[in-house]
């Protein structure tokens, strides 16, 4: 089984060690809407609340996300 989320990235927060970035946590949150004819109700209505916390060490990872910015997070079983 495979399902398709909708987030949006709310927080990107820089973790100092030592006066240098050592890791960024980004927080996503579920997207949602009141209009019947969005994605981002059919989402919301799958997924009505949650969190997606993430710390990232890597640059090019931390360049990925953008706050205010919306991701498809793909889950499916290994």
């Amino acid at each position: 089984m495979k399902t398709r989320c909708k987030f949006r990235c709310q927080s990107i927060t820089h973790r100092m060690y030592k006066g240098k970035v050592s890791s960024v946590e980004v927080g996503l949150y579920p997207q949602y809407s009141n209009d019947p004819n969005s994605e981002n109700k059919a989402f919301w209505d799958a997924t009505p609340s949650g969190k997606l916390e993430l710390t990232l060490t890597k640059p090019e990872a931390v360049g990925m996300f953008e706050s205010d910015k919306d991701y498809y997070i793909d889950i499916s079983e290994v």
